[in-house]
């Protein structure tokens, strides 16, 4: 059975059902001894990002994975647990790398206004 060409691995498997869920038994049996590396880095990583608010309008910004919410593309980095996330803005969605500081999208310019009121 192979994928027709331009298919993701993510569609072939939901198309054709091919993973089953581990028992959670066989799983803790699995992972006994090991210790949680990614929970650590995982709450390091949001720490990180929680403390960006919009260079713009000074707004909250949310987490956005390249390729949306079902992260296609996301970007790993050598030696990291867990992947780099953008930030966008809640207001003025402006788009920003916080590992960078660099601005990838500028946003909507008329919502600065609205920001400021």
């Amino acid at each position: 059975m192979t994928a027709k060409k331009g298919t993701t691995l993510q569609d072939f498997v939901r198309q054709r059902g091919v993973i089953q869920e581990l028992n959670p038994e066989l799983a803790r049996i699995a992972i006994q001894g090991y210790e949680d590396e990614i929970t650590p880095a995982a709450k390091a990583d949001e720490s990180f990002y929680r403390q960006f608010r919009c260079p713009r309008c000074k707004s909250e910004m949310s987490k956005e994975f390249l390729g949306g919410a079902r992260g296609v593309g996301v970007t790993w980095v050598d030696g990291s647990l867990t992947p780099r996330a953008l930030l966008r803005c809640n207001s003025c969605k402006l788009l920003l790398n916080p590992h960078t500081a660099m601005i990838v999208e500028m946003g909507i310019r008329d919502s600065l206004q609205k920001c400021s009121e």
